[in-house]
């Protein structure tokens, strides 16, 4: 959030994501970001932000990509790419 280069680097990689899905499918997805590693909270939160886990359409496929960078002082970024691409021409 606010980071230029972290902006830029989500918005390429959204992009390059795009260029790869079968022609006609969708893309919804959002970055998250977390300053831990507990994997039950993380999911926890995911699972409570987003609906997009309820969606049990024909054609639907989740997308999940993850980072996770190490600082000093035991100090983490986890950065969570989650959603779901629609591949179901009749829903478009």
């Amino acid at each position: 959030m606010g980071d230029e280069k972290a902006l830029e680097k989500l918005s390429s990689w959204e992009r390059e994501v795009k260029t790869r899905l079968p022609g006609g499918s969708t893309l919804q997805a959002r970055a998250f970001n977390y300053a831990y590693e507990d994997s039950k909270k993380i999911r926890k939160h995911l699972l409570g932000s987003t609906t997009y886990h309820k969606n049990q359409d024909d054609g639907v496929e989740f997308v999940v990509a993850v980072k996770a960078i190490a600082y000093p002082g035991g100090v983490c970024s986890v950065w969570i790419y989650f959603g779901l691409i629609d591949t179901d021409l009749s829903n478009n």
